[in-house]
């Protein structure tokens, strides 16, 4: 009879400890996890700059400028904004064969999988260069500020003869007229005006 509570109380004590072990290893994988994500997301936030940081590029005649050769992968790659986007590195884990009623722990690597799957914040782009057209849909004013904010991009990051930019326009040509801190940059010539 002694040596059934002993065994009950030594695996009540086995389970404490295998969870407050697992638990601790489950923290330290998840801060881990939190730093290569960081790190990722510094590396994307260096390779796609904002509208704002190409704006900044163009005013000042930066170095950044037409940083894409056709040759990088990411040449016509278009910076669209930020959100959530799928992670590169994909968190690996063993899937438990056999799982046991009631175990909380062995579905902890999938949860944790999930959890970071994604980062917030991030860049998000299209990539133009396999594309033969990209249409834009929405609001009128909200379809000119994805228009320009594309054409900054583009035209920040690769050389102009490296380029070939065609679209279909309305007639309204005068609301396709945009300007970067006070001096024009950029104006839309239609058939119209030509």
């Amino acid at each position: 009879m002694i040596s059934i509570f002993d065994k009950k109380k030594q695996y009540k004590k086995d389970c404490t400890e295998r969870t407050e072990t697992y638990l601790t290893y489950i923290e330290k994988k998840k801060k881990e996890i939190e730093a290569a994500r960081e790190k990722e997301l510094e590396g994307l936030q260096q390779q796609y700059y904002s509208i704002e940081e190409d704006i900044e590029h163009i005013s000042s005649f930066s170095a950044q400028l037409f940083d894409r050769l056709p040759e990088d992968e990411d040449f016509l790659d278009v910076y669209l904004g930020k959100g959530k986007t799928r992670a590169v590195r994909i968190i690996d884990y063993k899937l438990q064969e056999k799982l046991e009623a009631g175990d909380e722990l062995s579905v902890m690597p999938a949860r944790v999988a999930q959890e970071y799957a994604d980062i917030a914040g991030a860049p998000i782009k299209v990539s133009l260069r396999n594309a033969n057209a990209v249409g834009v849909v929405g609001k009128d004013d909200e379809l000119y500020t994805m228009l320009k904010n594309m054409l900054i991009d583009l035209i920040s990051r690769q050389y102009s003869g490296d380029l070939s930019i065609y679209m279909l326009l309305d007639e309204k040509k005068e609301k396709y007229a945009f300007y970067v801190s006070g001096n024009e940059c950029c104006k839309i010539k239609t058939p119209l005006s030509m």
